[in-house]
């Protein structure tokens, strides 16, 4: 019985301290997030890369620099044609925009997302068939008495 209990227990060990190595081990991610010089972390990736791509594009538009975004975006889209991560940073960029152009990024957004308002507005054409008001003569309690 202690046999068939021994294996059960050393895997569990085994799992545990995988997990707590996983845990200690910081990943490029945070490497990132907390340089004090995201230029010099941004060195550390290789050219060409979608890594590269998106952490150059996130870097640009955090430091607002949008001509040098343009041209990630513009080298990332050759190279990498269907990016989730390229689609992330676009409208994350649409989003950055809106305070200045809240009309432009909305349109950019219905485009990007393909959101129609092109629906029939169902409440105005019930009202044609059904009334919205009851004649108070039709709801009297004679009324009601007499059918």
């Amino acid at each position: 019985m202690k046999l068939a209990i021994h294996p059960l227990r050393l895997a569990v060990a085994a799992a545990t301290l995988a997990t707590a190595i996983a845990q200690q081990e910081i990943g490029y991610v945070e490497e990132f997030a907390l340089a004090p010089d995201r230029a010099e972390a941004l060195r550390q990736l290789i050219p060409g890369t979608e890594e590269y791509y998106y952490y150059h594009s996130l870097h640009y538009q955090n430091t607002g620099q949008a001509k040098e975004l343009a041209g990630v975006l513009s080298q990332w889209e050759k190279r990498f044609d269907k990016s989730g991560l390229r689609q992330q940073i676009t409208r994350r960029q649409i989003l950055i925009d809106y305070a200045g152009n809240p009309k432009k990024s909305l349109e950019a957004l219905r485009r990007e997302l393909g959101v129609n308002f092109n629906h029939q507005q169902e409440g105005k054409a019930r009202a044609r068939q059904y009334p919205s008001v009851l004649d108070p003569k039709e709801i009297t309690w004679q009324r009601f008495l007499d059918e």
